[in-house]
């Protein structure tokens, strides 16, 4: 990340190792798609829950990060004005 001025900060990746330059292509595609589909869009909720835990299905997309003691859900709102 850089602040190439008083008012903008520009992201970008650099990536290391055999598989660098495929890296670097995704997080660059992805922070496309944030800035075209997402970024004035109310952002997603970050849960924590301990392992085990029944979790329900949201109304939006959903991802789930399972850790030894706990699972974190990160959802994003099905649809949303911007803000």
């Amino acid at each position: 990340m850089r602040k190439p001025d008083d008012t903008t900060w520009q992201f970008g990746a650099h990536g290391f190792g055999p598989d660098a330059h495929t890296l670097t292509a995704d997080m660059l595609d992805l922070l496309t798609v944030w800035e075209h589909h997402h970024r004035y869009r109310p952002g997603p909720t970050i849960t924590v829950h301990p392992t085990g835990m029944h979790l329900s299905e949201s109304d939006g997309p959903q991802l789930f990060v399972t850790r030894r003691h706990t699972t974190i859900t990160v959802t994003w709102p099905a649809s949303g004005k911007p803000q």
